[in-house]
C-alpha cells in the first residue's frame, strides 16, 4: 500500500491533467424500459418557467416516488458475466445526442435494485456494481441519514440498453443525499487505484478485473440524486490531506471488516468524477459544497477518450477550494457535449478557479443559467488529451476545436470576485508561451454567442483602488490563429450591485480577438459612472506581450457582420423587462428588448446546417 501512495502522489497531474488551472406522488417507479413518448432526435416541448423540466424522447421519466418495499429481496447474481472486452468505434459528433436511451431493453429485460431502508439493499455498496448489465437499473430511495458509500462504476450498457441509477425522491421530494463525510470506499468494487480518490461517484476504469484496451464504461444514466461535502478543506469528509498528502478515509470491505492500510490520494474531492466513460446522461443531480462539483477527463489517445455527454437539468453550487485553484464548480475535457438547461450558482466565494471550466471540443451549451465566479465561463485548450481532441473532425468534416455554439443563457458576472475584480464573462483559451507543443492545442475559429442574456451586476470603482471599472465580456489570451466572436440577439444589461452604486461598462474584449454585434442590445446606463463615457469600451487590458490576436484586432470598427442589412449594436436606455432584477430573476418578460431580438432568424450557416437553432426554453429557476 505504501507504493501505491507513493504512486498516485507522484502521478497527480497526470491522472487529472488539471494543474493548468415532489411533493411526492404515489406514482410507481417505471418499469424496465418505460420510455416517454416521441421519437429520438425529437424536441421536447419548452417548458414556462417554474414548470416541470422537460423529458427527453426515450428516456424514462424520473422517479418520484418509491412504493414501500418494491422489491424485498435480493436479486441472485446473473449467470452472465459483463463484457468488459467491448471496444467501440468512435463516431463523428452531430450535435444532435440525447444521450444513451432504453427503447431496446424489453418489458422483462434487466435486474431492479431497490436500495434503501425499507428494501433488500440497505445500501448501496450492496449492489453488486460490478455485474450490471444492459438494462439493468439501480433505485436509491431517499432516507433522512445520507449515504456514506462511495460507488464506482467500472461496467457498460449497449445501445438502447442503457444502465440506469437514479435516486427515488423522499415524500416531500427530496433527493437521496451522498455525503462525503467520513465516506466509505468498498474493496469488492474494483477501484482503479489511480481514480478511486477522487469522487463520491466515480465512472472509470476497473482495477484488476482484465479488460481490451480501448474498453471504456458506457451507456449510463445517472440522474436525481444530491452529492455534498466531498470537500477536501474539511478533516472530517474522507477526502482530508493530511502531511503525508493521502486520504483520510477508510476502507471496508461488503462484510464490514476494516482493510489495513492508507488508500492513495489528494486534495482533489469530487462530487462526480469520472474517467474515462461514452454516452453517459448526468440528469437532476444537485451538487453542492464539494472542492470539485463535476468533473471528466480525458487521456491517453483513444483508448481513454471521454465521448458524448449529456449534461441536463442538474444544479450545481458552492463548489470549490480556497487553497487549490485547480477545482471549479464544473470541469470538463471530452468531444461531444451537450450541456443543457442547468443551473450553475455561484461556486464558493473568492474562489481562485472558476465557475465553468471546459477543455472539451464539439461543444453546444443552451438555456442555462451561470451566476459568479472568476470566469463565468472558461473553455480553455484542450489539454489531457489535447493532441487527439483537436484532431477530431464532426459529421461536416470541420474541427471539432474550431466551433463553439453558446445560446438562449443567462450568465450574470457579479463583482467583486478575487483580486477584487468583476467576473469575467466568457475565457477563450489559456495563451500562448508554454511551447510549440501546447500552443498546437489553443483554441480557435469561430465562437456563435447568440440568443443570449448577459448581466454585469457589481458596482463601478469610483476610486481606481481596484479592477472594477468593466465587465470584459470576451477574454482571448489566443494568438497562434485567428478567433471570431459572433454575437447575435444577446442583450446585455449592467447594474450596480448595491443602492448607492453606480453600474460599470463592458469591455468588448480582455487581450484581443475580433468581435462582431449582430441584432444586440445594451443599456446605457448612467455614462457618468462609464470610463470612457460609453456603455461598451474596446479593450480592457491590451495583450502583454503587445501582440494583436491574428486576423482582425479587438476595438470599435466594423460593429455588424459586413453582410448584415440588420443593426448591429443598440444602445438604450429602455428597461431590460426582467421579472425582477434587484431579486435575481432575470426571466424576461414580453415586453422585454430581447422578446424581439430573438425574432431574429437570420443565423450563420454554422447554426443552421448542425441544427443548432434557439428551442426558446426560459433558464431553470
Amino acid at each position: 500500500m505504501k507504493n501505491l501512495v507513493l504512486v498516485s502522489t507522484a502521478l497527480l497531474c497526470l491522472v487529472l491533467a488539471a494543474c493548468g488551472g415532489g411533493g411526492g406522488g404515489s406514482a410507481a417507479i417505471p418499469a424496465p424500459g418505460a420510455v416517454a413518448s416521441g421519437s429520438p432526435g425529437s424536441a421536447a416541448p419548452s417548458p414556462s418557467p417554474g414548470a416541470p423540466a422537460p423529458v427527453i424522447p426515450g428516456e424514462d421519466p424520473l422517479p418520484t416516488m418509491a412504493p414501500p418495499n418494491a422489491n424485498p429481496t435480493k436479486n441472485p447474481l446473473p449467470a452472465v458475466q459483463p463484457n468488459f472486452q467491448t471496444v467501440e468505434a468512435p463516431v463523428p459528433w452531430n450535435y444532435t445526442s440525447v444521450g444513451p436511451d432504453r427503447h431496446a431493453c424489453a418489458s422483462n429485460e434487466g435486474l431492479v435494485y431497490h436500495v434503501g431502508p425499507t428494501e433488500a439493499y440497505k445500501d448501496p455498496h450492496e449492489v453488486p456494481w460490478l455485474r450490471l448489465l444492459p438494462c439493468d437499473q439501480v433505485f436509491i430511495d431517499y432516507r433522512q441519514q445520507p449515504y456514506v458509500d462511495r460507488i464506482y462504476i467500472t461496467v457498460r450498457g449497449a445501445q438502447g440498453k442503457a444502465i440506469r441509477i437514479a435516486g427515488v425522491p423522499g415524500p416531500n421530494g427530496q433527493l437521496p443525499v451522498f455525503d462525503g463525510h467520513s465516506a466509505i470506499e468498498y474493496t469488492d468494487e474494483d477501484y482503479n487505484q489511480y481514480e478511486e480518490p477522487f469522487g463520491m461517484i466515480t465512472v472509470g476504469f476497473p482495477g484488476t478485473t482484465p479488460k481490451a484496451y480501448g474498453y471504456e464504461p458506457g451507456y449510463l444514466q445517472i440522474e436525481n440524486l444530491e452529492i455534498r461535502n466531498v470537500n477536501a478543506d474539511d478533516s472530517s469528509a474522507g477526502y482530508y490531506v493530511n502531511a503525508n498528502g493521502v486520504l483520510g478515509a477508510t476502507f471496508y470491505n461488503w462484510d464490514g471488516r476494516v482493510v489495513a492500510g492508507i488508500p492513495p490520494g489528494h486534495a482533489f474531492g469530487t462530487g462526480l468524477y469520472i474517467f474515462p466513460a461514452q454516452h453517459v446522461t448526468i440528469r437532476n443531480l444537485y451538487i453542492h459544497d464539494n472542492s470539485m462539483g463535476a468533473f471528466v477527463n480525458s487521456q491517453d489517445g483513444s483508448h481513454a477518450q471521454s465521448r458524448d455527454f449529456l449534461f441536463i437539468d442538474n444544479h450545481l453550487a458552492n463548489n470549490g477550494s480556497l487553497h487549490h485553484a485547480t477545482v471549479h464548480n464544473f470541469y470538463f475535457e471530452l468531444i461531444g457535449e451537450r450541456v443543457i438547461h442547468n443551473r450553475f450558482d455561484a461556486p464558493l466565494p473568492m474562489l481562485q478557479g472558476e465557475n465553468i471550466k471546459d477543455r472539451s471540443v464539439c461543444v453546444e451549451y443552451s438555456d442555462n443559467y451561470v451566476e459568479g465566479g472568476n470566469h463565468v465561463i472558461a473553455f480553455r485548450d484542450p489539454q489531457s488529451n489535447g493532441a487527439y481532441e483537436v484532431a477530431e473532425l464532426d459529421a461536416f468534416g470541420e474541427p471539432c476545436l474550431k466551433n463553439l455554439f453558446i445560446h438562449g443563457n443567462t450568465i450574470v458576472g457579479t463583482g467583486p470576485q478575487l483580486f477584487n475584480e468583476m467576473s469575467e464573462m466568457f475565457g477563450f483559451g489559456d495563451g500562448e508561451g508554454n511551447g510549440p507543443a501546447n500552443d498546437a492545442n489553443n483554441r480557435y475559429g469561430d465562437v456563435y454567442f447568440y440568443d443570449n442574456v448577459v448581466v454585469a451586476r457589481g458596482d463601478y470603482d469610483n476610486c481606481g483602488c481596484s479592477f472594477m471599472k468593466a465587465m470584459p465580456i470576451f477574454t482571448n489570451p489566443n494568438i497562434t490563429k485567428p478567433s471570431t466572436f459572433h454575437a447575435i440577439n444577446d442583450l446585455f444589461y449592467a447594474m450596480p450591485a448595491t443602492a448607492t452604486g453606480l453600474p460599470m461598462s463592458f469591455a468588448r474584449c480582455y487581450y484581443q480577438g475580433s468581435v462582431y454585434f449582430e441584432n444586440s442590445w445594451m443599456n446605457a446606463g448612467n455614462t457618468s459612472s462609464r470610463v470612457p463615457a460609453t456603455p461598451l469600451i474596446a479593450t480592457f487590458v491590451n495583450a502583454p506581450s503587445g501582440v494583436e490576436a491574428a486576423g482582425s484586432p479587438c476595438d470599435l470598427q466594423n460593429l455588424g457582420e459586413p453582410s448584415s442589412s440588420l443593426t448591429p449594436l443598440v444602445l438604450s436606455t429602455a428597461n431590460p423587462g426582467f421579472v425582477n432584477a434587484a431579486g435575481g430573476d432575470y426571466h424576461t418578460t414580453s415586453a422585454s428588448p430581447f422578446a424581439q431580438l430573438i425574432t431574429n432568424t437570420n443565423f450563420p450557416a454554422a447554426i443552421t446546417t448542425r441544427g443548432l437553432l434557439p428551442d426558446g426554453k426560459p433558464y431553470p429557476n
